[in-house]
């Protein structure tokens, strides 16, 4: 029962990621090319490497944690990423 709660979770994650994908309220807006979508990217990412996570876990839990771990990684790198342009554009409005 714990394991269908979980792949139901990663599934409602993907489709919440998939609505944030196509909502046109994004953290950086669409506008910015390639900046824009590195916001969408993320989340497709996080929701793909999450289901790859829980189904791999039925398998074997050494490569589940890899891909757990791989998941973290991206996600403190893309908000580190994230934090970095929002003060570079914060400096460029200023000045």
């Amino acid at each position: 029962m714990d394991n269908d709660k979980s792949t139901i979770g990663a599934w409602v994650g993907a489709a919440l990621a998939l609505a944030y994908i196509v909502s046109p309220l994004d953290v950086i807006p669409d506008a910015f090319p390639t900046v824009g979508w590195l916001d969408d990217f993320l989340a497709a990412l996080i929701a793909i490497l999450n289901l790859i996570q829980i189904y791999i876990g039925n398998i074997s839990t050494s490569l589940a944690s890899l891909v757990k771990l791989i998941k973290w990684v991206i996600i403190v790198i893309g908000v580190l990423i994230l934090v970095i342009l929002a003060l570079i554009a914060t400096l460029i409005i200023k000045s």
